[in-house]
């Protein structure tokens, strides 16, 4: 099981990211592999400049970092889909992140390193079905929650891990 914990800079800049149904997408994804492993916690940290980056630190803890000048929902879960891929590459498939599988001394062995090879080829496969998932479970839980209640909640993150 997945659990994402956006922090404060990331949820102030991204308000109408849905981190919850994000969560539930990323279960989706993850649960269609098979892991000893069941339960992760995946730290979102806000960063400025122009770099984006998934790492696991001290204690196992796992990180992604997004920039904060992303422009809509979209760009977000591109960026986030990135690094979440990066995520399933160490701890599902076991691969190592050294110089053979990873090099970013220049953009041209960057974008041919394989695990950024892999990372292209997931997003190519599964972005646009990701967003338009998300899209369509936005505007349901929307609904779900405006004929349940009564009243407009559009635009509301009910987030209740919180």
């Amino acid at each position: 099981m997945i659990r994402l914990k956006p922090d404060k800079l990331v949820k102030t800049k991204y308000k109408t990211v849905d981190f919850l149904l994000l969560e539930h997408i990323c279960n989706i994804l993850f649960t269609s592999y098979k892991t000893n492993k069941r339960n992760y916690t995946i730290n979102i940290k806000g960063v400025k400049g122009d770099e984006c980056c998934y790492s696991c630190g001290v204690r196992g803890r796992l990180t992604i970092k997004i920039i904060t000048n992303l422009k809509n929902d979209s760009s977000f879960i591109k960026y986030f889909l990135h690094e979440f891929r990066h995520f399933l590459q160490d701890k599902i498939f076991r691969v190592v992140f050294d110089d053979t599988t990873y090099n970013d001394t220049t953009y041209e062995t960057y974008i041919n390193s394989p695990l950024e090879v892999d990372v292209k080829n997931f997003l190519d496969d599964h972005l646009n079905d990701t967003c338009k998932l998300y899209g369509k479970m936005k505007i349901y839980k929307d609904k779900l929650l405006t004929s349940r209640t009564g009243m407009d909640f559009t635009g509301f993150n009910i987030n209740t891990k919180e």
